[in-house]
């Protein structure tokens, strides 16, 4: 395949992935779970593994105070909570909790539905050929966070 292909490819997955994240964020909006997709995002981050409250910042480019604001929220619902460090008192971890990770499952199952739905108008040849190609994206994918550790819910 030639390169111009593969990159007519990636730019059609660059405008692929805002209409997926539109879709998600208004089945977000709509149901009462209570959750932003912007603290999804900070949980998925989460589910990976814990981190300070900076790193957590750096990543997702905002203050320090903006997200120790964001903690705080997602902390009052039980969805993370502080662990300090017992190696150095100075450095506190955040983590998802049980009941984060619960919350997760229920978005992404009700955006699993919605997703669903919108699906039943193809016809099995069409979703056979989207099931396919979405495997190969997810291996794409997959292989790049697998060689690059760092990479892991960013």
């Amino acid at each position: 395949m030639a390169d111009s292909n593969r990159q007519a490819i990636a730019k059609r997955t660059l405008d692929i992935i805002p209409l997926i994240m539109r879709v998600m964020s208004a089945e977000m909006r709509q149901t009462q779970h209570g959750i932003q997709p912007g603290h999804l995002a900070l949980l998925g981050i989460l589910r990976c593994r814990t981190h300070t409250l900076s790193d957590l910042a750096d990543r997702l480019s905002v203050s320090p105070p903006t997200m120790s604001n964001t903690i705080n929220a997602l902390e009052e619902r039980g969805w993370v909570q502080r662990r300090r460090s017992e190696v150095d008192r100075r450095v506190v971890w955040v983590e998802i909790t049980d009941a984060g990770t619960a919350m997760m499952e229920k978005v992404n199952s009700d955006v699993e539905a919605r997703l669903t739905t919108l699906l039943t108008a193809l016809d099995d040849a069409q979703a056979g050929v989207l099931a396919d190609g979405l495997a190969v994206l997810r291996d794409v994918f997959t292989e790049a966070l697998d060689g690059d550790p760092r990479l892991c819910g960013e």
